[in-house]
């Protein structure tokens, strides 16, 4: 699955594995994101619910593709799951997870 935002040729963002599209008991289309709900009415209310819902990471085109990799890698695609809930770039999310790929265990 690509989670890459593109606007027009350029990816600009990732839209985060945890976020939740879907439609309420009484047929109200909503997302659910690290920050909570938001209504989406039309299509021209999508954007701005997952902006506010903090469902889309930004960044530049280099960090969004490296992202990207993370999250499609089965070795790094959970914790890289878990890190974009909780940054707020791109570039942020690559440089946590960069560190922890760096890591290792004391004995």
């Amino acid at each position: 699955m690509n989670h890459q935002v593109m606007r027009g040729d350029v990816a600009v963002g990732v839209l985060i594995p945890g976020v939740l599209l879907g439609t309420t008991a009484t047929g109200e289309r909503c997302v659910y994101g690290p920050r909570g709900l938001a209504s989406v009415t039309d299509a021209a209310d999508a954007w701005p619910a997952l902006v506010a819902t903090g469902s889309v990471l930004l960044g530049s085109e280099e960090a969004v593709v490296r992202l990207t990799s993370f999250l499609e890698d089965e070795r790094t695609s959970r914790t890289a799951s878990y890190v974009c809930c909780v940054v707020d770039s791109c570039d942020r999310a690559c440089a946590v997870l960069s560190e922890i790929r760096s890591s290792v265990v004391a004995y």
